[in-house]
């Protein structure tokens, strides 16, 4: 197959993925309602690791969690 072709299947792919998420939604920022709502997403992920205090940024976009085995971040 010619390079030329391969570098357009490649940029199309890349293209039309990049799409594909954004027409789905997939593309936008979640934000935390409250300092419930990210807890919430940390016990999803880190059932195991209890928190102990949660942080939530102005915009709500991210929060940091405090737990007995250090700070994290969700976002």
């Amino acid at each position: 197959m010619p390079l030329t072709i391969l570098i357009a299947l490649v940029i199309g792919g890349i293209a039309g993925i990049a799409g594909l998420t954004w027409a789905l939604g997939m593309a936008k920022t979640h934000r935390f309602d409250d300092a419930e709502d990210a807890r919430h997403c940390w016990t999803r992920e880190f059932p195991e690791v209890p928190v102990t205090s949660v942080t939530l940024c102005q915009t709500g976009a991210a929060a940091l969690i405090d737990t007995p085995e250090g700070p994290g971040i969700v976002w």
